[in-house]
């Protein structure tokens, strides 16, 4: 290889590195799905650690990623999630009813030590709700909720969010806050370790796969503003 060919090779591997890093406004992981599933900006490893069984699809914005049937996708967490505090966000469509969850679907899933410590899961219940847990490394957790029974639709797309701190969780579909059931402050202590892994639309079983589409995931590391949920949704480009 020439030496020009060499330091062509350097500039493209350093500028892949910099368009990964993490941004200034909180964005510490941003997959759009648009014919990959690599990360564009990630604090961690933007790579996918797992990536089986994935089509990509016509999305909300772009293409999106299609998580069917024995499909997986997991992150590296460190880095990449924030248990002490952060927000979720991401544009939803499942190919099913949304009542078609008997024993619960995975949205995201992070954890260090185990299932309930040092956690985070963002599902969809088998009571068509969505429902957000946090564990703590003395396994204590917190949760959100919406209400049972939300009249979404397959084949739809709606835009999903969570934010987290100081026990403190909220959820949103399309830019409104739908949480219910708040109690009083929480005197949770949020956990801070690093988190192994991070998956996306699925778990270790098919039973908790989404079953659908899902496009535009970012995480960030600070609680946004309702305003700047807001914001996600009405920057997307209208729906056909």
């Amino acid at each position: 290889m020439s030496i020009h060919h060499r330091l062509a090779a350097v500039c493209l591997s350093c500028a892949a590195l910099a368009a990964a890093e993490p941004r200034s406004d909180g964005l510490v992981l941003h997959v759009p799905f648009d014919g990959n599933a690599d990360a564009v900006v990630a604090a961690g490893s933007p790579a996918p650690t797992k990536a089986s069984g994935l089509a990509f699809v016509p999305g909300r914005i772009g293409q999106a990623v299609e998580i069917k049937g024995d499909a997986r996708l997991i992150y590296a967490g460190a880095g990449n999630f924030p248990l002490a505090k952060g927000t979720l966000a991401l544009w939803v469509n499942r190919a099913v009813p949304w009542t078609d969850s008997p024993e619960g679907t995975i949205l995201a899933k992070a954890f260090g030590q185990d299932w309930n410590q040092n956690s985070f899961y963002l599902m969809l219940t088998q009571h068509q709700q969505l429902r957000v847990w946090v564990w703590n490394e003395r396994k204590e957790q917190e949760m959100a909720m919406s209400p049972n029974g939300l009249p979404y639709q397959a084949g739809k797309w709606y835009h999903l969010a969570t934010s987290w701190t100081d026990g403190a969780i909220r959820v949103y579909v399309d830019g409104q806050e739908i949480s219910y059931g708040k109690r009083a402050p929480s005197t949770l202590e949020m956990p801070t370790a690093a988190v192994k892994s991070l998956c996306i639309g699925s778990d270790y079983t098919p039973k908790a796969v989404w079953n659908g589409a899902l496009d535009d995931l970012r995480v960030y590391d600070r609680v946004l503003a309702p305003e700047e949920i807001a914001k996600l949704v009405a920057d997307a480009p209208a729906q056909p």
